[in-house]
């Protein structure tokens, strides 16, 4: 009896639940003092069961560390002010010139001052005139850059500018003709100086200067030097600020190269390193040493600490001003000021006496939720009356769907601890209470999110029904079922036993002869079975050899009988029926290849001579301007005429895999923004506004550049050519399951009455309207080189809706330069 109530006192809810609030103890014990060793670590950069008692904050590698931090930007901030100082000091009306040289007297028609360059910067306008710059050499087309005349700069004048900026240009630039690439960067870059309203220091803007000086300045550099000066004076200005934060430290710096002094304590300015580091004596860490053709003299001064060791090895290898230098370091004493260093000093300094105690109530916490945890487990599921098993809702969830939300729960409660942990250990410079609390929600939470799915599984195993409630043994037993009937002969023969035995429990007195004769009957009814099974086995099996591609192959009759020798007869008149017309539709294709590329070539010999008359025609000195209307139409239709028969060739080509693929490893975000590029005019003519969406990273497919570029010019041709205007194109890329897509859509100008099937027919184009350009092949060229490649190619035509879509497997391989713009377009 008393061990009897024993029992339902260990195994009754009240010490239930004090084992849990018990274990959650334990838990929030060794989490609070553990994570504050793990503070104590992070902040002297050493591991907490190495440090000892006595240790102080200045001695320990984190300080060095943070002070190493704070000398690579007071580095920085020297080398800022050595490029733009006046007088070693910062001047905002000091003039930086974009085109002199270094050290030259600034031209103020091309200088800005110091402040109106960062400005610059600030606003994006140095970065928007460097895209103008680059865009402006991205332009097409040799024969423009050449074109310089009155009438071609009035018309490219036209399209980049105003009216109005037209004739202030002309009025600048006094009668002199510029490039297509001038005119355009100045049309953009002097509505974008005017829109920022900071100008040059002579008043003016930097595109007036380079008009009125076509020979002495370019535009295009000016720009580039403008966001190369203007980035520099943003490093200086942020410099700037990273000293000023350093003037208010406890880390205190003199350093001087014989003719400078930098120092943030202004006392030391004038003093003399004796009497600097007279001052300092006392201070928990002090530094000194003389730089001598860049290395460190004899008779530095350096703590021998941890903190002393790492300053000394990082200044020997990096100086602060030059190859010439003398420089002091020191924290102060008493940490007067309000810093970093204070905070972590007093944290340092306040925990590191209590190291041990906080490693033993850390280890004491661990030791209770291990002791609790344990006897929960013993406790878990146990009735206190009878000890049975009691299962909740939550345990009878299939075990593998129960087993990845514990998995899950699981990570989500570490990932919330290490961040709760990582809070306390970097983001609060000292124990507080809001950081306990902060720490204590995410242990608890944390904790008891793995006590209830720990205890769960717990009550399964107690219950034995882990196995009984597995999806695994579910399919397990599926596959048994299936297995049984994996064979038509087994199930001839279970159905011969169960009609011997029917016969045997009908046929009891009918004497021993009976018996025999059922028997025997029953036999030769299970042999017949057999062998019908074993007919159908031999069919089946001529069928999946046709059904593979093996058409040579014939069902062998010779013990076949009955329906099972019909069907075996059929299979082998459809195996060498389809043999027949497989090999008339591959005749027929040769033939036609054939017949396409004989007469392409045959045309093109007629066909040059032709153009070479045409042209010859076009330079006779003919006035009559119906006959020059005729020549232009000859020319016109006989470069259409052999445009097609190249199309021809391409297409026989491409339906019959008679093309030599280089396949390689592109991008193709990078290969649609260049396409993008090269059809921007195009769009814009017909007033098409391209929307692009890419994905942030690469887009890897393995394809031949050449042949892809094709493909993805020939969509964009079509959508320049047939789009409605003043509609949108558009462009997307996705990754999507292992697979990269590429679309496109745009709402035709022409009604679309056909389906996507017949669009992607050769001739198609030709056949539905022949009064305007296009053969109708590109399209069917186009997915057949898809295909070639190992991608897909799909049309969707909705009403006046067309969209294209092209999707590759995603290749993450190294990614080749794309150099393939190459052969005509189809």
């Amino acid at each position: 009896m008393e061990a009897e109530k024993q029992n339902r006192i260990f195994y009754g809810n009240t010490l239930k639940v004090l084992m849990v609030l018990l274990t959650f103890c334990g838990v929030l014990l060794c989490a609070l003092f553990g994570s504050a060793l793990l503070h104590l670590g992070s902040v002297s950069s050493t591991d907490p069961f190495q440090l000892e008692e006595e240790t102080e904050y200045p001695e320990t590698d984190g300080c060095g560390e943070r002070m190493i931090y704070d000398l690579s930007l007071l580095s920085n901030y020297l080398e800022q002010r050595s490029r733009f100082d006046v007088e070693g000091r910062y001047d905002p009306e000091r003039l930086v010139d974009l085109a002199g040289a270094e050290g030259s007297e600034p031209d103020k028609n091309t200088a800005y001052t110091l402040e109106d360059l960062y400005s610059l910067y600030a606003s994006g306008v140095s970065d928007q005139l460097r895209e103008l710059a680059e865009d402006s050499q991205g332009m097409a087309g040799e024969e423009l850059q050449e074109d310089a005349s009155e009438s071609a700069g009035a018309e490219y004048g036209s399209y980049f500018m105003s009216g109005d900026l037209w004739e202030h240009l002309q009025s600048v630039a006094g009668g002199v003709q510029f490039s297509p690439q001038f005119l355009y960067l100045y049309g953009y870059g002097y509505q974008t100086e005017a829109e920022a309203g900071v100008r040059t220091a002579a008043g003016s803007t930097l595109a007036d200067y380079a008009a009125a000086h076509p020979n002495e300045v370019s535009l295009y550099d000016l720009y580039m030097n403008l966001y190369r000066k203007a980035s520099q004076a943003a490093e200086y200005m942020w410099a700037l600020e990273e000293g000023t934060a350093l003037q208010n430290s406890n880390f205190c710096y003199y350093i001087s190269d014989g003719e400078k002094v930098y120092t943030n304590v202004n006392s030391w300015a004038g003093e003399e390193t004796e009497d600097i580091l007279r001052q300092m004596e006392g201070w928990p860490l002090r530094i000194s040493y003389t730089r001598e053709a860049g290395t460190l003299t004899e008779g530095g001064s350096f703590p021998d600490t941890p903190a002393g060791y790492r300053l000394q090895e990082y200044l020997s290898l990096n100086s602060l001003l030059g190859e010439e230098e003398t420089v002091i370091l020191g924290l102060r004493s008493g940490y007067p000021l309000e810093d970093d260093y204070r905070a972590r000093a007093e944290f340092f300094d306040s925990l590191i006496p209590y190291k041990n105690l906080l490693l033993g109530l850390a280890a004491a916490g661990l030791a209770l939720a291990a002791a609790c945890l344990v006897a929960g487990t013993l406790q878990s599921g146990r009735n206190p009356e009878n000890k049975e098993i009691r299962l909740y809702a939550f345990d009878r969830l299939p075990t593998e769907a129960a087993g990845a939300g514990f998995l899950l729960l699981l990570f989500f409660a570490m990932a919330v601890t290490g961040r709760a942990l990582m809070e306390l250990a970097y983001y609060f410079e000292r124990l507080s209470p809001l950081s306990l609390a902060f720490t204590s929600a995410a242990v608890v939470l944390d904790t008891g999110i793995f006590l209830l799915l720990y205890y769960s599984l717990v009550r399964r195993l107690k219950a034995h029904n882990l196995w009984e409630r597995s999806l695994l043994r579910a399919v397990i037993s599926l596959g048994r079922k299936a297995y049984g009937a994996r064979k038509a002969s087994t199930r001839v023969i279970w159905a011969g036993i169960l009609l011997i035995l029917i016969h045997f429990i009908l046929l009891p007195n009918t004497g021993m002869f009976g018996h025999l004769f059922c028997l025997v009957l029953d036999i030769l009814v299970l042999l017949y079975m057999l062998r019908d099974a074993a007919g159908k086995q031999t069919v089946e099996e001529g069928l999946k050899q046709i059904g593979t591609g093996n058409l040579d192959y014939q069902v062998d009759t010779a013990e076949l009988r009955g329906d099972n020798l019909e069907l075996a007869k059929l299979v082998n008149s459809m195996g060498q029926g389809l043999k027949e017309s497989v090999s008339r539709q591959m005749k027929n294709e040769r033939m036609q290849a054939d017949l396409i590329t004989n007469v392409s070539h045959d045309l093109k010999t007629p066909l040059t001579s032709i153009i070479n008359y045409v042209d010859l025609l076009k330079r006779e000195n003919i006035q009559d301007p119906r006959i020059k209307n005729y020549i232009d139409i000859l020319e016109k239709k006989s470069q259409r005429l052999k445009q097609l028969a190249e199309n021809l060739v391409e297409a026989s080509r491409a339906s019959s895999g008679n093309v030599k693929l280089e396949i390689v490893t592109l991008n193709l975000n990078e290969l649609v923004q260049q396409v993008n590029g090269e059809f921007s005019e195009r769009f814009e003519a017909r007033d098409l506004e391209l929307v692009c969406r890419l994905p942030l990273e690469n887009a890897g497919i393995k394809a031949d550049g050449r042949y892809i570029w094709r493909v993805l010019e020939n969509l964009y041709g079509n959508a320049a050519k047939y789009a409605m205007p003043s509609t949108r194109i558009y462009v997307d890329v996705v990754k999507k399951a292992g697979m990269v897509m590429f679309s496109i859509k745009n709402v035709s100008e022409q009604t679309l009455n056909i389906s996507a099937d017949e669009l992607m027919e050769r001739f198609v184009r030709g056949d539905s309207s022949r009064t305007t350009e296009g053969s109708g092949l590109g399209l069917s060229i186009a997915k057949n080189l898809v295909v070639l490649m190992g991608g897909d190619f799909e049309l969707y035509v909705d009403g006046d809706l067309f969209k294209a879509i092209l999707t590759f497997p995603e290749s993450r391989g190294g990614e080749a330069p794309f150099g393939g713009k190459e052969g005509a377009g189809f």
